[in-house]
C-alpha cells in the first residue's frame, strides 16, 4: 500500500512541478522545464516529435512510460497529417514534457527502492 501511495504521490508532484498549481510572480520548479520547451517551440513539430519519441522509448525501456505521453504523440501525429502545425507543435511539446517527467520518475524510482528496503 505504501508503494502505491508513494507512486501516486510522485506522479502528483511531477505533474504539479511541470504545470504548476496556480499563478504567481515567483519562479516555480517546473518553469525551467517549460522554458526549455518554449525554446524548443522554434523547432518544427516533426523535430520535437522525433525527440519526444526517443524520450518515450527510453521511458518504455525503464518500464515507466506514461499513457498520457503516447496519447499526446498520437494527437501530434494526427495534427501533422491534417497540416495543423500549431496544434501539432503544442501536442508534441505536451508529449515532450510528460516524457521528460516519466524519465525523471524512472530515475527517482531506480534509487528510491533502496529507502524502502530495511
Amino acid at each position: 500500500m505504501i508503494t502505491i501511495v508513494s507512486r501516486y504521490s510522485l506522479h502528483l508532484c511531477l505533474v504539479l512541478s511541470l504545470f504548476g498549481c496556480g499563478e504567481s510572480n515567483s519562479v516555480k520548479p517546473g518553469e525551467a522545464t517549460l522554458a526549455k520547451a518554449d525554446a524548443a517551440a522554434s523547432d518544427s513539430p516533426e523535430v520535437i516529435l522525433f525527440a519526444t519519441k526517443s524520450l518515450y522509448n527510453g521511458a518504455k525501456q525503464k518500464d515507466h512510460a506514461w499513457i498520457a505521453t503516447s496519447r499526446e504523440i498520437a494527437v501530434a501525429e494526427k495534427a501533422l497529417e491534417a497540416g495543423d502545425l500549431a496544434a501539432a507543435r503544442q501536442a508534441a511539446l505536451r508529449a515532450q514534457l510528460t516524457a521528460q517527467a516519466s524519465l525523471a520518475q524512472a530515475n527517482l524510482e531506480s534509487q528510491a527502492w533502496r529507502t524502502r528496503v530495511p
